[in-house]
C-alpha cells in the first residue's frame, strides 16, 4: 500500500546535520510516509550515518558522482509513491507536527496544490523567523521578485506536478524557484503562518550563498518581466535587481530613487494592461519592498516629494500614511475619552 506522503531529502556531505534531519522526520506525529534519502555522491560520512539508522520508512537512493541538488531530486521525485510529496534539505530539521499540519491543510483545501510554510533560521547570532505571505494572490506576485515559497518547506500534490509534467532543472542554483516559476500561472499556492521547519546554516558561508542565488533568482526574474511583455533596459534589470534583493543593486542616491520609483510604476502599469497578477497584491508587494529599500537611502523623503504628483507608487505610499496617522490619532481620542 502507497504511503499518503514522499518526503524528499536530497544530501551531500552533511555528516554534521544529516542523522537530525532524518530523526525529526522519522519522529513526526504523522506516520504514514515514506523517507526518500538521496545520497547525492557524498564524500564525507554521511553514507555511515545513514547506515547507522533503521526503520522501514527510510530509502536511501545513492547518486554517484554528484548531481546536485535539482537532480537528486528528480531521482526521488521519480520514486515517490505518496499523493502528496513533501520536501527537506539536509541541514533542515522538521518540527515534531509539520507533515500532519500540512496534511491536514492541503485535505481541507483541495483547490492548493504547493503548500509552504515559515521557517526559523539557526546558526547565526541570533534566529530569525521568515515568515512568507500566505495567500495566492500575494504568493504569486511575489514570486516576481523573489521565491515566496521556501523550497525546504514546501508540500506538493504529486498529481500536479506528473500532470504538469514538471521537474527541477539540472544544476540550477535556485531549483525550487525556478519550478514554482514554470507553473506560475497554472498552480495555486499557500504558505501557513506557522514555524514548520528549523533551517541551519553557517554564517560565513551565507553571503557567497547569497550572492549566488541572486545571479541565479536574476534570469528567472527576468523571464518573468518578459512574461509581462516588458523588455527591460540595462538599467531597468539593474533597478528589478535591487527589488530582488538581498544581493542585489543597491540604491544611493536621489537619482536611484526616482529611477526606481518609475520602475515600480512601470511594473503595475504594464501588470494592469496585461492581467499578469492581481493587481492590488502585486501594488503591495512592491510598496512594501520599496519601502524596506527607501529606509536605507539618505534623503529618500525629499525625492518622494519631488514624485508625488506624477507618481502612483508615491500617491499610495501618501494615502496609506494619512490612513495610518488617522487610525493612530482615533486610538489616542478613545483611549482619552475612556
Amino acid at each position: 500500500m502507497s504511503p499518503l506522503v514522499s518526503v524528499v531529502l536530497p544530501v551531500f556531505n552533511e555528516e554534521q546535520r544529516v542523522g537530525a534531519a532524518v530523526r525529526s522526520i522519522l519522529a513526526q506525529s504523522f506516520s504514514d510516509f515514506e523517507l526518500l534519502v538521496v545520497d547525492d555522491g557524498s564524500t564525507d560520512a554521511t553514507p555511515a550515518r545513514l547506515a547507522e539508522v533503521h526503520d522501514p520508512r527510510l530509502h536511501v537512493l545513492r547518486l554517484d558522482p554528484n548531481g546536485g541538488r535539482a537532480a537528486a531530486k528528480n531521482h526521488a521525485l521519480d520514486r515517490a509513491r505518496g499523493t502528496y510529496v513533501a520536501f527537506m534539505d539536509g541541514d533542515d530539521e522538521a518540527v515534531p507536527h509539520r507533515l500532519d499540519a500540512q496534511v491536514a491543510f492541503l485535505e481541507a483545501h483541495p483547490d492548493v496544490d504547493i503548500l509552504g510554510s515559515a521557517l526559523r533560521t539557526m546558526g547565526g547570532p541570533r534566529s530569525e523567523v521568515w515568515r512568507p505571505r500566505p495567500d495566492h494572490p500575494h504568493i504569486q506576485a511575489e514570486f516576481l521578485i523573489s521565491c515566496a515559497v521556501y523550497g525546504a518547506t514546501a508540500m506538493v500534490r504529486r498529481a500536479f506536478l506528473e500532470q504538469q509534467a514538471i521537474r527541477f532543472v539540472p544544476e540550477h542554483y535556485v531549483e525550487d524557484y525556478e519550478m514554482w516559476t514554470q507553473v506560475l500561472h497554472t498552480a495555486r499556492f499557500a504558505n501557513q503562518p506557522d514555524v514548520l521547519l528549523n533551517h541551519h546554516f553557517v554564517p560565513e558561508d551565507r553571503e557567497e550563498d547569497t550572492r549566488a542565488k541572486q545571479e541565479a533568482i536574476a534570469p528567472v526574474s527576468l523571464a518573468q518581466l518578459r512574461g509581462l511583455g516588458l523588455a527591460p533596459t540595462a538599467r531597468q534589470q539593474q533597478l528589478h535587481s535591487a527589488l530582488c534583493r538581498p544581493a542585489g543593486y543597491h540604491l544611493e542616491s536621489e537619482a536611484d530613487v526616482h529611477d526606481c520609483i518609475e520602475w515600480v510604476d512601470t511594473l503595475t502599469a504594464q501588470n494592469r494592461a496585461q492581467g499578469g497578477y492581481d493587481d492590488a497584491a502585486l501594488a503591495d508587494v512592491l510598496d512594501q519592498r520599496m519601502v524596506e529599500i527607501l529606509a536605507s537611502v539618505p534623503g529618500h523623503r525629499r525625492a518622494l516629494a519631488r514624485r508625488v504628483v506624477h507618481s502612483p507608487f508615491v500617491r499610495r505610499r501618501l494615502r496609506r500614511s494619512v490612513q495610518v496617522r488617522a487610525r493612530d490619532t482615533w486610538t489616542r481620542m478613545r483611549r482619552v475619552l475612556r
